[in-house]
């Protein structure tokens, strides 16, 4: 899992998804040598706690709940049901709520719409060193929980723009509404590409930003405005992106075997990670 990033003396907001919201939470955050940044603050429980007012299909993009008081933008929740899912939030108008990504099942009137996630914001006085490998260790009702953190001075930056985006795809503007937010579904890519990476559990590090990121951006890029196209060959352009997508990452990521020893047979421990993937601050 990607480390929650923090800027040092800067107020900074971490955040934890529990598996149930749980009724008492507290945070101790740790650089990456032990030291003690801030020791069991009580966290923040989101409170959102409401119910659909109508039913949603599989592959809605919008639903529509009975209230939208605290549903903030970009954070997470549960919609239970026959089949319960985790749902991210784009954005809400009114008491319609978009969502980032597609519904995977169907959902009735009165399925349960919750918030599951605790945050904390570290404050600019307690937020004073850099340091990498860094940990939040959340207490949810008595249960110890970790993730990643780290403290620097620059946020991490995509170094991918729209003009990327056209030198690479010359179709792109007749592909996208005129009055999207083009700099929001760059960095929505660039999320989204990095979360792949993570769950590869390849050993990504932070340096100068390079071509292969920059790649995999703009393939991702392509795959999520495909996604939602409805022209004839929308499908085929989504899985050609898809593909390239995947091969990109599997490129940069790649894993050798090699026989080191010569026994015959691959051990784990010869088992090469043979790229990073790179990043910039």
């Amino acid at each position: 899992m990607v480390p929650q990033h923090m800027l040092v003396n800067t107020d900074s907001l971490i955040s934890f998804r529990a598996g149930s919201r749980p009724s008492a939470a507290t945070v101790t955050v740790k650089t990456g040598d032990g030291a003690t940044i801030v020791e069991d603050k009580t966290a923040i429980i989101d409170s959102v706690d409401t119910t659909l007012s109508s039913n949603a299909s599989k592959n809605a993009t919008s639903i529509e709940v009975t209230s939208a008081t605290g549903i903030a933008n970009g954070s997470e929740y549960f919609l239970t049901g026959r089949n319960a899912e985790t749902v991210e939030v784009e954005y809400v108008d009114g008491t319609t709520v978009y969502l980032r990504y597609p519904l995977i099942y169907n959902h009735s009137s009165g399925d349960a719409f919750k918030g599951h996630t605790v945050s904390y914001t570290v404050l600019a006085a307690d937020n004073t060193t850099t340091f990498f490998n860094g940990r939040a260790e959340w207490t949810l009702d008595g249960v110890l929980n970790f993730r990643g953190v780290e403290c620097t001075e620059y946020n991490p930056k995509n170094l991918v723009t729209i003009n990327d985006i056209r030198s690479r795809y010359p179709d792109f503007n007749s592909l996208i509404n005129q009055s999207a937010n083009v700099n929001a579904l760059i960095d929505n890519a660039y999320q989204d590409v990095v979360q792949k990476i993570a769950k590869l559990g390849s050993y990504s590090v932070y340096v100068d930003s390079g071509m292969a990121l920059r790649k995999l951006v703009m393939d991702q890029f392509m795959v999520n405005i495909y996604k939602y196209q409805a022209m004839e060959d929308s499908n085929a352009l989504y899985e050609r992106f898809s593909k390239e997508l995947q091969c990109s990452l599997d490129e940069y990521t790649a894993i050798v075997s090699r026989d080191a020893d010569q026994d015959g047979d691959i051990e784990p421990r010869e088992r090469l990670i043979l790229n990073t993937v790179r990043f910039t601050r």
